[in-house]
This record gives structure tokens, C-alpha cells and sequence, in this order.
């Protein structure tokens, strides 16, 4: 059981370098990602210096 779950995320720092996973962050909720590897929420960035966040409350 989680309560108000807040993550952030700095993303696409890469300076111009191309990569698959730059400026990305995964959220796994519970804390673990099996069985499926697949974050429960996935933030990814296309501007250098940019921010995103993601907020949730479970009662």
C-alpha cells in the first residue's frame, strides 16, 4: 500500500548526443518491476534542462 507517491525526473541532459534512453526515468510503484519490467509510469524529456514530474495518492 503507497500514500501520495511524488517523483521527479531531470530530463534530456544528454548535450546533444543521441541515445535511446536519454532523458528517461521510470516509476515502478510497490518498488519492484517484475514480472514485467514495465514502469508504471515513464517520463521522458526533448528539451536539455527540462523537468516533469508525476504525482498520486491512493487512500
Amino acid at each position: 500500500m503507497y500514500y501520495d507517491v511524488l517523483v521527479g525526473a531531470h530530463l534530456a541532459d544528454g548535450d546533444g548526443v543521441s541515445a535511446t534512453d536519454r532523458g528517461r526515468s521510470y516509476l515502478y510503484l510497490g518498488g519492484i518491476s517484475l514480472p514485467d519490467n514495465i514502469g508504471d509510469a515513464t517520463f521522458t524529456g526533448s528539451v536539455d534542462d527540462g523537468r516533469a514530474g508525476y504525482s498520486l495518492y491512493r487512500w
